[in-house]
């Protein structure tokens, strides 16, 4: 294997990161059957892989509280996580993955999310 800028590590041996966001486009967002799909994707890679979204605006006193700070982070191997992100059709979502084929796992996931997750 190839050495990975000077450093003495092999790309297998080294930690990568990498990230993107896309979007839900199936109608009933992520329900069992989408979450199940991402799961199904997911354990293919090595890496660990997250996914996270900003929660909607919740009500307080009869307002609603709308936070930059407001983000739920699952682990998207977890079809129970998953299903507590609670991502409908139009949220945006952010993968996050780290390990040996980090770069792959992050598109992977992407693609999956944005082909509609098997449904219309």
């Amino acid at each position: 294997m190839q050495d990975m800028e000077g450093t003495g590590e092999s790309k297998a041996n080294q930690t990568m990161k990498a990230s993107a966001e896309a979007t839900i486009v199936n109608r009933l967002g992520v329900h069992a059957r989408p979450a199940h799909r991402i799961v199904r994707v997911a354990i293919q890679f090595a890496s660990d892989i997250h996914l996270s979204s900003r929660m909607a605006p919740i009500e307080v006193d009869g307002e609603y509280v709308d936070s930059q700070t407001n983000i739920y982070r699952v682990n998207a191997k977890s079809i129970m996580g998953l299903l507590t992100l609670s991502v409908t059709q139009g949220a945006v979502v952010h993968i996050e993955a780290v390990g040996p084929d980090a770069e792959e796992a992050c598109q992977a996931i992407k693609e999956i999310i944005e082909s509609g997750l098997g449904e219309e």
